[in-house]
């Protein structure tokens, strides 16, 4: 069965916008069932401890889903140029990681480290590597999208300051949670807002008009 280029592109644009919502959503919820918990101070993995952890899990499951469809729908629409591509493993990576850190949780504080513990340590840094050059790797194949290019540059200075800042924060830091929703929050929404622009609202090629048939003429013959 021969699949549509076209419509396949729109699916998978509206995925990873339906992946973003999702995954703000179960933060958002989140929050409400999990008693104690300050959005504020809180790391954000903290939110999968405990009876309504579940709910993170979907939600990186989501997420993690539609970075993946984010990646393989501009995968169809941008140009082979290998930064570009490089871009787009990176993001189809990030897909992965969100997975894995829904599958493996974070330790509970207080208590001794365990395996899981120690990947969703892991995957949740190489994620954040990962993220970070993306914006940088694909804003050349969308340049004559003016607003979109510029968007993405600022998207992408901003992760920057931010994972940088985070890195360099003292463990006492009191508004580590809320730091790591402005992380989130400007990742997930560039991913909606470009999804929409290039994939969503993608416009298929028109058919190319066959070449016209030269038609030959008899020989007059003297």
């Amino acid at each position: 069965m021969k699949i549509n280029r076209h419509k396949a592109v729109k699916w998978l644009g509206l995925a990873a916008i339906g992946g973003s919502v999702a995954l703000a959503l179960s933060d958002g919820i989140g929050i409400l069932l999990h008693s104690g918990y300050n959005p504020i101070t809180n790391s954000i993995s903290d939110l999968a401890l405990g009876p309504t952890g579940w709910v993170q899990g979907v939600g990186l499951y989501l997420g993690g889903a539609g970075v993946m469809a984010f990646a393989l729908g501009l995968s169809l629409v941008l140009s082979e140029q290998w930064e570009i591509k490089l871009g787009e493993a990176f993001l189809f990576l990030v897909g992965i990681g969100l997975v894995l850190a829904a599958t493996f949780r974070t330790d509970t504080p207080g208590h001794a480290s365990t395996i899981s513990g120690d990947i969703h340590g892991w995957v949740s840094f190489a994620s954040a590597i990962f993220a970070l050059p993306t914006f940088f790797l694909i804003s050349p194949a969308i340049r004559n999208n003016r607003r979109l290019f510029i968007y993405t540059i600022i998207a992408g200075i901003l992760a920057i300051v931010l994972e940088v800042g985070r890195g360099r924060l003292p463990s006492s830091w009191v508004f580590f949670g809320l730091h790591e929703r402005l992380i989130g929050a400007n990742g997930f929404c560039w991913i909606a807002v470009t999804s929409w622009a290039l994939l969503v609202r993608h416009k298929e090629n028109p058919p190319r008009p066959d070449p016209p048939v030269c038609q030959s003429t008899p020989l007059r013959t003297l």
